[in-house]
C-alpha cells in the first residue's frame, strides 16, 4: 500500500478540520481564536476515538484501542525501558558541576518541561536551546541540537515533568506567531505523494501503513525524544527528538526536509505542542 492510496474515514468533523485549518485564506484563519482552534483540533480526535480520553492520548499509536496487543508489550517494557541505560549517565550529568554551575541549576531558571516552547528574551526557545545555553555557561558543547547526550539530557529534563499537563502560552504572540507558521506546515501537502502530516496523523490516524499503525496528532509531542530499539541496533544511537521525526516523515512524502535547527521545525512543534495543550507529558518512552 502507498500513501496515494491510504484509505480515509471522512466524518463531519474532519472536513470541519479542514475548512478551519487549512481551505481558509491566512487573513482570515488570524480571526480564528487560537484556544477555540485547539477545542476543535481535540474534539475531533477525542470524537473519532471516544474510548480514549484526553489524559490517554500521550502514547502515540499505543493510545488507540486497535494497538492494544502492542501496547501491552509496550507498558511492559516500560517497566524496566531499553532506555534506561543511556538515561542514568545523562542523570548524573545533569548534577555534575562544571564552570561552578550544574545543569540542574541552570535549566531551574527555565520553565518546567510542560511549559516549553516558551519565549525567553523575546524569543521563542525549546529545551534543547534552553540545554545548550546551560552547556555554554559551563564551556562545554555537543556535536549538534541531534547529538546522542543532548538528546539524553532532553529527556532528563522531560522525565522531571512526566505525569504533568502540557501547559504552554496558548496567548503570547511570538508562539501565536510561529502557531501560524506551524499549523501550515503540517497542512500544507508537498513532497513526491503530495501528502501533509494531516494526511496521516488526522485523516488516517488509526489506519495502517506497511503494518504500521498511524498515530493520531493529538499527542505527538509529549513522548519526545523517544528511544527507538531498531536504531539503537543499527547505530549504537537509539534517541530520536521530535524534531528529527518530523525530518523523517517529510522525507517518507518525497520532499526535501528542511535541516535540523530550521524555524519551520520548531514553529511545527509549537503548533502540535499548543494542540496538545492539558495532555499530559509522558517522555521519554521506547519504541521498537
Amino acid at each position: 500500500m502507498t500513501y496515494a492510496t491510504l484509505p480515509a474515514k471522512i466524518s463531519l468533523s474532519l472536513l470541519f478540520l479542514i475548512v478551519v485549518f487549512a481551505g481558509v485564506p491566512h487573513t482570515r484563519a488570524q480571526s480564528v481564536a487560537i484556544d477555540r482552534e485547539v477545542e476543535q483540533f481535540q474534539a475531533f480526535f477525542l470524537e473519532r476515538f471516544f474510548s480514549v480520553s484526553l489524559d490517554e492520548f500521550n502514547e502515540g499509536a499505543y493510545s488507540l484501542p486497535q494497538s492494544a496487543p502492542q501496547a501491552a508489550t509496550f507498558r511492559f517494557l516500560e517497566q524496566l525501558p531499553p532506555y534506561m541505560h543511556a538515561l542514568i549517565p545523562a542523570r548524573s550529568e545533569w548534577n555534575r558541576t562544571y564552570n561552578g554551575i550544574t545543569l540542574k541549576n541552570c535549566m531551574s531558571q527555565h520553565p518546567p518541561a510542560n511549559q516549553f516552547p516558551y519565549v525567553l528574551d523575546n524569543r521563542v526557545i525549546s529545551i534543547e536551546m534552553a540545554i545548550l545555553s546551560c552547556l555554554e555557561l559551563q564551556d562545554r558543547s555537543f556535536a549538534g541540537s541531534d547529538s546522542m547526550e543532548l538528546t539524553a539530557l532532553t529527556a532528563v529534563f522531560r522525565e522531571q515533568a512526566r505525569g504533568t499537563a502540557n501547559q504552554i502560552n496558548l496567548n503570547d504572540e511570538k508562539l501565536k506567531t510561529l502557531y501560524r507558521k506551524g499549523y501550515r506546515v503540517f497542512w500544507a501537502r508537498q513532497g513526491q505523494y503530495n501528502y501533509s502530516c494531516a494526511s496521516c496523523h488526522v485523516q488516517n490516524a488509526g489506519n495502517t501503513l506497511a503494518g504500521e499503525l498511524i498515530s493520531p496528532a493529538l499527542g505527538h509531542t509529549v513522548a519526545f525524544p523517544v528511544y527507538s530499539q531498531t536504531r539503537a541496533s543499527q547505530t549504537g544511537n537509539g534517541w530520536v527528538t521530535l524534531h528529527e521525526q518530523y525530518r523523517r516523515c517529510m522525507s517518507r512524502m518525497g520532499a526535501v526536509a528542511p535541516p535540523l535547527g530550521d524555524r519551520r521545525l520548531l514553529a511545527l512543534e509549537v503548533f502540535q505542542t499548543m494542540n496538545d495543550v492539558s495532555v499530559p507529558l509522558k517522555a521519554p518512552q521506547s519504541r521498537p
